[in-house]
């Protein structure tokens, strides 16, 4: 049995695995692993694992690890021989020191003559006639959410961005971690098809989730192997991305390096969902991670008549089981062809996780587990007492969706710049109430926030009458720089459920702004005027001009300006600048402005000719 198969599940897992248990539960699984380490004379790549971040921090700096990257999540990649790796396993907070072993797709080779509908009329395969899609009642969940909020990463080994079905679901371009860089794979275009695809395009499938937008984090090659480290690397990456859904349709063996990444994203709020395997087996040997640690959701497979597919891992710790055999995926081709194995089961979970994470955000990846358990059909003793996804029971389980009319309405208004962060401005009222109700903001997928709505909004009174005025929300949420979405939720105080009120994407800037707003050539010289923000602070900043490509100076924006302040009132007014620069030779002169923050990164506000 793995970690998560310590006992049969007789009962709905409410409680999340405390952090410090599963540690003990590495360090226990660690005793038994044997991390393969190179020849004294040879050097290999190897990861070191750390207890914390800030311990592989200060382990870096120690010789034996010269030339360490790290991987995050307190993960180190370093080349060290038989020496050196014994050495680095005594060094203080090292959990362990292992090879930087291969994890495989976990998926089942293309039969040699399809027999999937798909291949045989295209037009059969169109919009939403894929058979699983009512096999585990998807169109119920449809009803409820499509996801648009939702990030979900694919952890394989590329993504087709030509692809029509998928070109439009991708945010940004592929973070590759792979040291090949050999472009995307019918294996990942595979998976994220399945997952997410675009719907009601006339072409190609539907994907479970198929509104949820698409992050790619290769970490496999080509031909689906790809290493630990790259593996590891991945699941650090797409939490920080804000990804909200992790999908690895791969399997390898136990490592604490792939656990800590594992954890990092758990801890994080990020439901990790990964395939269990294609060994047959209940306890296989060197396979079956990621989906085995705690808190990550392990899906097998099962076939259209609702039997466990005869390839696929089984047992306690997996979590739950969805259609795996026979399913149409899109391929590098431009083709449509079947798709079989866990690794195809994995992203059918994914999706349906991703749609429910729509619908409460605040699902961790255990509650998602016993959620997705506990809602499936029961396919009996002879079936390994498995657990089949079922969407349609999923989306009805209490408190999980909005429902009308008793349930919250409102709006997230506006979202603005403010030092320390961004301020979110909305309203929100329970239909069923005339109380100010609790808000709840979450940013990239993870709760930030909590407020009420009981602040004087007169025009949502006006609108709906009898509820009165003091309904408004407001709230500065810490953010650092990138790009966020967030979203606000009306929290239900009676009968119904809480409500989504919106959802925005925001770019969050250190770089300072203003504008240039006159040069004016005098007697004595020539005066310019304009403004500049800092967005990290409320003080006043700096900006510098240049003359002809000449420094002229470095002020300090302190003028008052009520128009700025107006704009923008978090800031106040005093950001001002009008400065007489020195005196111009005859002809003409180009006169140009930077704002400074206070990094001193250096922000253009234009050039004028006088």
């Amino acid at each position: 049995m793995g970690l998560k198969g310590q006992a049969a599940r007789t009962a709905p897992r409410t409680v999340p695995w405390p952090r410090v248990a599963m540690l003990g539960l590495l360090f226990g699984c660690f005793a038994a692993f044997l991390p393969v380490v190179p020849a004294a004379a040879d050097t290999a790549p190897v990861l070191v694992t750390f207890e914390s971040q800030a311990a592989a921090n200060a382990g870096a700096n120690e010789t034996v690890l010269d030339g360490a990257e790290s991987m995050g999540a307190g993960v180190l990649s370093v080349d060290a021989n038989a020496a050196d790796a014994a050495a680095i396993a005594r060094l203080p907070g090292v959990l362990g020191v292992e090879a930087d072993v291969a994890y495989h797709a976990a998926d089942l080779p293309l039969p040699s003559t399809p027999s999937d509908p798909c291949l045989i009329a295209a037009a059969t395969c169109g919009g939403l006639l894929s058979g699983y899609v009512d096999q585990i009642g998807l169109r119920q969940l449809w009803a409820k959410t499509h996801g648009a909020s939702v990030t979900l990463a694919v952890l394989d080994g590329g993504v087709d961005p030509s692809n029509a079905d998928l070109a439009s679901k991708l945010i940004g371009t592929e973070v590759d971690m792979t040291d090949v860089h050999d472009g995307p794979s019918d294996h990942g275009t595979s998976v994220a098809s399945i997952a997410v695809a675009s719907a009601d395009n006339r072409i190609g499938l539907a994907g479970v989730g198929w509104d949820v937008r698409l992050l790619s984090v290769k970490v496999l090659d080509s031909t689906g192997t790809g290493r630990l480290s790259d593996v590891a690397a991945g699941v650090v990456a797409a939490t920080d991305r804000g990804a909200s859904v992790l999908n690895l349709s791969l399997s390898g063996p136990f490592t604490l390096a792939l656990a800590n990444a594992v954890d990092y994203a758990v801890s994080h709020g990020v439901i990790v969902v990964a395939a269990a395997g294609n060994q047959a087996s209940d306890d296989p040997p060197n396979a079956g991670y990621p989906a085995r640690y705690p808190g990550v959701v392990a899906v097998g497979a099962t076939t259209a008549l609702d039997t466990v597919a005869p390839f696929s891992n089984f047992g306690s710790w997996v979590d739950v089981f969805a259609p795996g055999v026979g399913l149409p995926a899109w391929q590098l081709s431009g083709t449509i062809k079947s798709f079989s194995g866990t690794s195809a089961a994995s992203p059918v979970v994914a999706g349906v996780a991703a749609l429910l994470k729509a619908g409460t955000p605040s699902l961790t990846s255990e509650e998602m587990s016993a959620l997705l358990h506990d809602t499936g059909r029961r396919l009996g003793s002879a079936q390994h007492d498995a657990s089949r996804l079922d969407a349609a029971v999923a989306a009805a389980a209490p408190g999980l969706f909005p429902a009308a009319p008793n349930s919250p309405a409102g709006a997230l208004d506006t979202i603005s710049r403010v030092p320390g962060g961004i301020t979110v401005r909305g309203w929100a009222i329970d239909r069923g109430a005339t109380d100010a109700i609790p808000v709840h903001a979450y940013v990239d997928g993870v709760g930030v926030q909590h407020m009420v709505a009981d602040r004087s909004r007169p025009d949502v009174a006006f609108a709906n009458p009898g509820y009165g005025a003091d309904h408004g929300y407001e709230a500065t949420l810490p953010v650092e720089g990138g790009v966020h979405t967030v979203c606000t939720y009306g929290i239900n105080g009676g009968a119904g459920g809480n409500a989504l009120l919106d959802c925005r994407q925001l770019e969050v800037s250190s770089r300072a702004y203003g504008s240039l707003d006159v040069v004016n050539r005098t007697a004595s010289g020539v005066t310019v005027s304009g403004w500049a923000i800092d967005p990290a602070r409320w003080t006043p900043t700096s900006v510098s001009i240049s003359i002809d490509g000449g420094d002229a100076g470095t002020f300090v924006a302190n003028a008052a300006r009520s128009d700025v302040g107006d704009t923008y009132p978090a800031y106040g007014p005093v950001h001002g600048f009008t400065i007489a620069a020195r005196s111009l030779g005859d002809g003409a002169h180009l006169v140009c402005v930077t704002a400074l923050n206070a990094a001193a990164a250096r922000t253009p506000l234009g050039c004028r000719s006088v």
